[in-house]
């Protein structure tokens, strides 16, 4: 499959929407409304790539993706949570948190909030393989109809002798 550089040019931008965004928030302005649009970007890309994946194996497909994110992740969690657990007060129930990347849903230590992105991400990878299943099935079923319709139309055109 050949690259479409159209994509990176698309992160790019966003990713410089995204960091100026956050130098826009730390002064309170406003128009950090507008650049924050850039999140929505990177969903939509992610979308618009993994509905374009094939997933023959499920398990390895999952595993390779889960490790693309989680081992940088784990790099950076973990000796955070250290610094936590002898600097600072935490609970264990925030270690879980952190721990099953899970910040995006129940909230994050100060310094952990910009990962909530990455628990969407997880949970995109996990229900891509069974929206491309069924939407395969959907298109099988599609395109037996139609080929079963022309078939009958034809049959009928034929029996009319036009």
């Amino acid at each position: 499959m050949n690259r479409d550089y159209r994509f990176d040019v698309v992160r790019a931008i966003s990713c410089l929407f995204i960091v100026l965004t956050h130098i826009l928030q730390g002064y309170n302005n406003e128009f950090a409304f507008w650049t924050n649009s850039a999140v929505c970007s990177f969903f939509m890309l992610s979308g618009v790539l993994l509905a374009n994946s094939k997933v023959d194996n499920y398990s390895s497909w999952l595993k390779r993706r889960f490790r693309r994110i989680l081992i940088p992740y784990y790099v950076v969690t973990i000796p955070m949570i250290i610094i936590y657990v002898f600097f600072s007060k935490i609970k264990l129930l925030t270690i879980v948190v952190l721990l099953t990347n899970m910040s995006g849903i129940f909230g994050a230590l100060s310094g952990f909030g910009h990962l909530w992105f990455l628990t969407g991400i997880m949970f995109a990878y996990l229900i891509t393989p069974v929206i491309l299943k069924w939407q395969i099935a959907r298109n099988n079923l599609n395109k037996f109809s139609n080929a079963d319709y022309a078939k009958r139309s034809q049959s009928v055109f034929a029996n009319l002798n036009i």
